[in-house]
Formats: C-alpha cells, sequence, structure tokens
C-alpha cells in the first residue's frame, strides 16, 4: 500500500489561494447547494465580527475534503472534485459576485454623482472578485477559461453561473420574485437555493450600510485572514478515497454511501441527457426518503441496505459499499452469481423499489375500502426498534402486489414483533427475516402464481412463533418496564381498530398510564380495594396500562376511579384509542376488573398471534 502522505495532502490556505490555486467539480454524488438564509447570515456575520474586532486576526473557516484529478478544455489541467465543504465554498463564490456587482453599481453612481472615488481602486477590486469566480484563459500558463466551480452533470446550474454569476452585473437580475428565472431552473433545488442566497447576501451588506470602503476591507479580510484546511487526496478510486477521509474523520463528516454509489452508477451512464435525468431522480429519492422516517440517518442508504437484503437473502457481512461491489455487482474475484450492473441496471432497480416503498409508506394506502396495511406500517414503523423487516414488505409487494398483503404483513408483524418480544438476538431476528425472503423467493412471481401458493407460503414455518413462551412474557408483572410495553398497548388499540379510516401513530403526545396508580394516597379507595402484595402483582402488568393524550394536569392521575375516569380520562382518552376507550365500561376498578381486563387483553393477543404456526 502506498506511504499515505502519498496518498493525500494537508494545506492551510488563506482564501484567495483557495480561490485562485484550484478549480473546482462538484460531482455528480454531492446533494445540492441547500445552505438555508440564517446559516449564509451566521457566517457572513461571523466574519464581519472577526475583522471588526481585529482586522488581522485569522478566522478559520473549515476543512475542505478534495480529490484531485486531470481534466480537459482543450488542454489538461488539474480540477479538484468537492468531497466536503462544497456549501461554504458555494457560499463565497456568490458572495464574491455578490460584492463585484455592488461595487459596479457604486462605481456607476459615483459616475453620476461624481463622487470622488478612485477608479483605479474600484477596478481592481471588481478584478479581483471576478478572477475569484471566473479565470480567464491564458494558453501561455496551460488555463483555461472557466468558472472557479463547475458542476460534473446539473447543466442547468452550470448555465445559471454562466449567466448570472460570471457575468457582471448578472446578480442584480436575481431580483424577488423573479418567477421566470425560477420556472427556467424549476427543477434545479441548487439555483433556488443560490437565488435565495443572493438576496440574503446582498441584504446582509444592505443591512451594514456598506460603502465601497466597507466592501474593500471586508473583500481584503476575506482574501487574507479567512483560513481554510485543504485535504487532498490523489487516489484516484472513489471508494478508496472515502475510506482515507473516513479514517482521518478529522470533522466527523464523511461521504454516506449512497453519494458514493450514486457517482460509481452515474458515471457509467455515457448519454449526458439520460446522466442527468437519472441524477435528478436520486436527489429527488433521497430528499424525499430522508423525510418519512426521524432518525439521526439517511433513509435513502437504508432503502439500499434493503435493496441489498433482497437481492442477496443473508446477513450483510460488509459494509453497504462492500457488499454491493462484493456481493451484488460482478467482480473478478467472486463467483457468487451478480445481480446487478452498474449503470441504469442499478438505477432502474433503485427507482422500482423507491416507487414500491412511497406507496406503502405514503399514510394513504387503502385496500379494499380497508386501512388495515397503512395502520399496522404505521405501528410498525414508529414502535418497532428495527426497520430490516421492510425488506420482506418490498420484496412481497413487488412479487404479488396487493393480493393478500394484509394477511402477509399480519403475520410479518406478528413475527418479528414477537422475536423481539421475547429477546431473540439481533442476530437471530434477522436470520429470521432471511428465512421469510428465501421461502417467498421459492413462491414464485406474480404472473404465474396459483393463489394457493401464496396461501401456502402464508402458513409457512419461517413464520413460526411458540405462543406459550409468548404468552409467559404478555404475563409479565414488570411489563411496564419493558421496551415493548408501548407497542404492545398501541397493538391492542390496532385491534380494536375497524381500520375503516387511517390510523397515524404519533406518540410525541401519548403515553402510557397505569389505571391503578403507582403511588396511591394512602387515604384513597385504591389502598382500600388493593391489599399490599395485589398492588404489587397487578400495578404494572399489561391489563393495567392504557394509552392516553397526556395534554391535561397530571394530578389527577392519583384520583380514586370514578373521579379520574369522569375528570382525567374523559379528557385524555382520545376517539382512535379504542382499547383504551373501553375503561369507560367499568364502573369500578377493584383486583376482579383488573384481572378480566388483563386476561381479555392478553387472550385478544393471542388470537391473533395464533395466525402464525406454532
Amino acid at each position: 500500500m502506498a506511504d499515505r502522505s502519498e496518498i493525500f495532502k494537508s494545506n492551510t490556505l488563506s482564501i484567495l489561494r483557495t480561490f485562485r490555486d484550484f478549480w473546482y467539480r462538484i460531482p455528480a454524488y454531492q446533494r445540492p447547494y441547500v445552505w438555508e438564509s440564517e446559516t449564509i447570515t451566521e457566517l457572513l456575520s461571523d466574519i464581519h465580527q472577526a475583522m471588526s474586532s481585529n482586522s488581522k486576526s485569522t478566522y478559520f473557516l473549515g476543512i475542505i475534503l478534495l480529490r484531485k484529478h486531470t481534466a480537459t478544455n482543450g488542454t489538461d489541467y488539474i480540477e479538484y472534485d468537492v468531497i466536503d465543504g462544497q456549501q461554504r465554498l458555494i457560499t463565497l463564490f456568490l458572495t464574491f459576485a455578490v460584492m463585484r456587482d455592488a461595487v459596479i453599481k457604486i462605481k456607476d453612481e459615483a459616475k453620476s454623482s461624481e463622487d470622488d472615488l478612485s477608479e483605479d481602486d474600484i477596478n481592481k477590486f471588481i478584478k479581483s472578485c471576478q478572477t475569484s469566480i471566473q479565470q480567464e484563459e491564458n494558453s501561455f500558463e496551460n488555463i483555461p477559461e472557466r468558472a472557479r466551480i463547475l458542476f460534473q452533470i446539473r447543466n442547468d446550474v452550470d448555465d445559471f453561473i454562466n449567466n448570472y454569476l460570471n457575468r457582471k452585473k448578472g446578480t442584480l437580475d436575481i431580483i424577488p420574485p423573479n418567477n421566470d428565472l425560477l420556472n427556467k431552473y424549476k427543477n434545479e433545488t441548487s439555483i433556488k437555493h443560490m437565488c435565495s442566497a443572493i438576496r440574503v447576501i446582498r441584504d446582509f451588506f444592505s443591512e451594514y450600510n456598506f460603502k465601497y470602503s466597507d466592501f474593500d476591507a471586508f473583500l481584503t479580510y476575506i482574501f487574507n485572514y479567512v483560513l481554510t484546511v485543504s485535504i487532498t487526496s490523489s487516489h484516484e478510486n472513489l471508494s478508496d478515497t472515502h475510506k482515507i477521509f473516513e479514517t482521518l474523520n478529522t470533522r466527523g463528516l464523511e461521504l454516506r454511501p449512497s453519494d458514493i454509489l450514486k457517482s460509481q452508477n452515474l458515471e457509467q451512464i455515457l448519454v449526458s441527457d439520460m446522466r442527468n435525468k437519472y441524477s435528478r431522480k436520486w436527489d429527488e429519492f433521497e430528499n424525499n426518503l430522508d423525510n418519512y422516517f426521524e432518525k439521526d440517518q439517511s433513509y435513502f442508504d437504508s432503502l439500499l441496505s434493503h435493496i441489498r437484503t433482497i437481492l442477496r437473502k443473508e446477513k450483510a457481512e460488509k459494509s453497504l459499499l462492500k457488499e454491493f461491489e462484493e456481493k451484488i455487482y460482478p467482480h473478478r474475484f467472486n463467483d457468487l452469481p451478480h445481480s446487478l450492473t452498474k449503470g441504469e441496471s442499478t438505477l432502474e432497480c433503485i427507482e422500482k423499489y423507491y416507487d414500491l416503498f412511497t406507496k406503502l409508506f405514503s399514510n394513504n394506502f387503502k385496500t379494499n375500502d380497508s386501512y388495515t396495511v397503512n395502520n399496522l406500517i404505521a405501528l410498525m414503523k414508529g414502535l418497532l426498534p428495527s426497520d430490516y423487516w421492510i425488506a420482506a414488505l418490498l420484496m412481497y409487494y413487488d412479487k404479488f402486489n396487493e393480493q393478500n398483503l394484509a394477511d402477509f404483513l399480519i403475520r410479518l408483524d406478528n413475527k418479528v414483533s414477537y422475536d423481539w418480544i421475547v429477546k431473540e438476538t439481533p442476530t437471530t431476528r434477522i436470520v429470521n427475516i432471511n428465512k421469510i425472503l428465501k421461502e417467498l423467493d421459492k413462491v414464485g412471481n406474480s404472473k404465474k402464481i396459483d393463489p394457493k401458493k401464496i396461501s401456502d407460503f402464508l402458513k409457512n414455518d419461517c413464520f413460526k412463533i411458540d405462543l406459550p413462551k409468548f404468552e409467559n412474557t404478555l404475563d409479565d408483572q414488570e411489563i411496564y418496564h419493558t421496551r415493548h410495553v408501548k407497542y404492545l398497548v398501541h397493538k391492542l388499540n390496532f385491534l380494536d381498530n375497524n381500520n375503516t379510516s387511517k390510523w397515524n401513530i404519533t406518540t410525541r403526545n401519548i403515553s402510557i398510564e397505569h389505571i391503578l396508580p403507582q403511588k396511591p394516597d394512602k387515604s384513597s379507595q385504591w389502598v382500600h380495594d388493593f391489599k399490599d402484595d395485589e398492588r404489587v402483582t397487578w400495578t404494572h402488568k399489561l391489563g393495567n396500562l392504557i394509552l392516553i393524550d397526556r395534554r391535561k394536569n397530571a394530578n389527577l392521575s392519583n384520583k380514586d376511579f370514578t373521579t379520574k375516569k369522569e375528570t382525567y380520562f374523559k379528557g385524555n382518552i382520545e376517539s382512535n384509542l379504542p382499547y383504551s376507550m373501553k375503561i369507560y365500561q367499568y364502573s369500578t376498578w377493584a383486583p376482579k376488573d383488573l384481572a378480566n381486563n388483563h386476561e381479555e387483553s392478553i387472550d385478544k393477543l393471542l388470537a391473533h398471534y395464533k395466525l402464525n404456526p406454532h
């Protein structure tokens, strides 16, 4: 392996050198420019404050991760892919364009008002900004004419840069609302945010009432005293470059697997229009999917992981990138049958499963006038601890569409939740999902399938659960303190729901309430009705727990049952919690009432889980 110093180099650079010694390319895998007004204003304010405090103090902008490669534009030259730092570089790029045009405007106004400003100084200022935005051709020094920042496949963004940033006075044409401009570039998120950023930057200078001398001082400070550290890799393989940066982990930021897979696959599409189409689709998929699950991760990466599971039907042994490279794509060291090739084959596969996912998880899925699938997905998505079950759901829906879909999902949920509740290891739970995938694969496809084969599949041992073991777990005296208690109480509400309307699981204001309080007042009816040992036995059992919308005064939760039911439960139990509403059927909550509710609750769950063979 090459010495690390030969693969990457680290340099501390002024912004002047950052925008004079380098040409940048935003690679296909990078997400759009998306900085909002608050972030832009914060950056400019921080720089301005640092300059105002001490005009010769340094301001550290951060680290920029780059990959070096040779480009050509009539002549060969060195270009740098921006791995990390795109948002900051583009914000400065836009700032130079706004400053240039603001000073040009000052120059034009000075001519008409005959203000005493040095035209030579102003021209030097304008040239300094312009050179940081666009380099003029110099054939003697092997320098092509081009913008300092280009986009690998987003031609509309390059067109926007050429028309509004490279061109002097171009940013002055971006005056809100500019609907014609936004309509022209309506498919590009980056352009929408660049237009917004230009207006924010212009407003910043206006708010500080910048005159020419202020622009001069600000540009001087940015060029000479704002610093960045560039870490540059000369390695040709993007995956290996990512590995290096991951090892460095300088800022705790790294490429996501989806970023690298995007680049690898788009590079295989040689027709630029097709490449642009798939790049836009990829951005759409990524942005939309990341809104589905509120987790600190890329859900698009999770979809790729589900696709890997569907194709391989086995537990992942390596990183997502390695799994695709070694087990999905053909590999010279691998005699496994490959599932996809890089390029359109992969992109079409992702598009197919994206479409399936978004339909299933739209929170509006309805079959035969029933929202059973929709509501059960909401329950699983909201309360199961892992999402590996999604691969099986996607595979089934791809093969059989809506045929017996609710029956399949009920069995899938039962198996996944059972494994979790009885504390099977994570590895065992994943292995069990892969068994379902393998059995599903044996059934055939929707074009030739015999309905009896689907029916037989739904009775397969891959859904097997141990009902006595499950019953023992449900009867746990301390079930309230388990991780799965909220899922079980929600499941009881699901079972009491007729599923003729959408049921959206929201856990923010929903909490579990003890009917028999945990700490009743010594003078209360609770202490009279329940002996000490009975309260120890029953307080945290399933039959004593319901869901409530906890927005009212919790001080009422210790009141006697009649008062609590009328003043506390009545205001906090919503109509979409039918299991919880059963509390109104009881006029008392003595030990026999609680025991009866507990037995009914367990019987209801067991009857539902009995759908699975055991």
